[in-house]
């Protein structure tokens, strides 16, 4: 049924209780701000994880926006900048009627070193190799934007202003003798025209001859020069041949750096880390169910994915992973998953799903693989130990003790 050109099922109506909820927050929101309501507050280890969370959030966005000058600059600016009088070229802290207009490379390289300085202040000490990688980039990033300072100073001096000079005194010559010669014309077939006296005749074709000669003379100037163009764009294509060499010599570097830098990020063991339960930062006991799950969680009870050799049963597609071995498989990660299953706000259309809880590798065709956090999208079920599902635009079979059902099928 349609409803206005829409469909019913993709509407959400809120609930009387979901609506009662937001009043309570509304309410507790209003109590705390004005009259100074009694609220939980939340440790310092929360709030530090929150900082460092909204550090990365605020320089990723502004990193993407940055770059994405770089890769396309606003061409409004530009040639805003090109017509403002008084400005000749392109260049950090250049002042015009727009404001300062940095290089793009400058702009993204301050950008990356203001982001790797606010991370080396949170970790205080603490080595990053992100931060590292980030200030390294941003030095790369200034040098970039010196080599096109250099670049467009001298394609003004040996190309853009020889070649306006060029031009302006040829075309001047040019557009002189052009009216000149066009005035004459008219005056000497003016004269003709009435029958004037021969001497008048004959001073007006003098002076309209020599004027056509001037101006084949002119013209051809113009187009007999091609030397000194072919100099001019010799320049030119100097200048860009320097800056882009240079370019290539400095990203060459920084892409040696960043991958050493990567290495050494990787090498480095990732420190396990389990949330604290609300009791623990509140100092209060809570129900024994949940301590018994918290405890559970955090605790060394943790449970391992199932290995290869116990796999399920035989693939029902007869697949050589009916007898799979563990060689070859690594281990299921004993940490909890890194990612929470995805939450369907809405009641209506809930798509099959699961969460992959450990790493999954296909060892036959017709098998599909996938990381642990992974949101996998079920098909059907083949048997009571196989899945088939899909992710990224692949479909394949997997076994169910491998994943969470998050919303299971109809």
């Amino acid at each position: 049924m349609s409803f206005l050109g829409g469909n019913l099922a993709n509407i959400h109506i809120p609930s009387i209780g979901g609506i009662k909820k937001q009043f309570s927050k509304a309410d507790q929101i209003v109590s705390e701000k004005m009259a100074g309501a009694e609220h939980t507050k939340l440790d310092d280890d929360f709030t530090k994880l929150e900082q460092q969370t909204d550090t990365y959030i605020d320089m990723q966005a502004d990193l993407q926006l940055k770059t994405r000058e770089y890769i396309y600059p606003n061409p409004t600016v530009r040639a805003k900048m090109l017509t403002d009088s008084g400005i000749s070229k392109l260049g950090v802290g250049v002042t015009s009627k727009v404001g300062v207009l940095p290089i793009p490379e400058k702009a993204l390289g301050e950008g990356m070193e203001k982001g790797a300085k606010k991370l080396k202040e949170l970790e205080k000490g603490k080595p990053n190799e992100y931060a590292d990688s980030l200030a390294i980039c941003g030095e790369s990033m200034d040098r970039l934007a010196d080599l096109r300072k250099a670049m467009e100073d001298n394609v003004l001096q040996n190309y853009l202003t020889p070649l306006e000079e060029s031009q302006n005194k040829e075309l001047r010559d040019v557009q002189q003798t052009r009216k000149k010669l066009s005035g004459r014309k008219l005056d000497y077939d003016c004269k003709k025209r009435h029958g004037a006296e021969t001497e008048e005749i004959m001073e007006a074709e003098k002076k309209f001859s020599e004027s056509y000669q001037g101006a084949q003379m002119s013209m051809n100037n113009i187009i007999q020069n091609d030397t000194e163009y072919i100099m001019h764009l010799a320049a030119l294509s100097s200048s860009l041949n320097e800056y882009h060499s240079g370019c290539v010599n400095v990203l060459e570097e920084l892409v040696k750096e960043l991958n050493a830098k990567k290495e050494e990020a990787a090498r480095r063991p990732r420190q396990d880390f389990a949330p604290r339960s609300l009791q623990e930062m509140t100092g209060c006991g809570g129900s024994n169910s949940l301590n018994a799950d918290t405890n559970g969680s955090r605790g060394g009870n943790k449970s391992r994915g199932p290995s290869r050799s116990t796999s399920p049963a035989p693939s029902p597609w007869g697949s050589p992973s009916s007898t799979p071995s563990n060689q070859g498989t690594p281990a299921p990660p004993s940490r909890p998953p890194s990612r929470p299953p995805s939450r369907v706000s809405s009641p209506v259309a809930r798509v099959p799903c699961a969460r992959a809880l450990y790493d999954f590798v296909a060892e036959a065709s017709g098998e599909l693989s996938f990381k642990e956090g992974d949101n996998i999208r079920l098909k059907k079920k083949l048997d009571e130990n196989w899945f088939e599902g899909e992710i990224g635009g692949k479909v394949g079979m997997f076994p169910v003790n491998y994943v969470e059902v998050v919303v299971p099928l109809p």
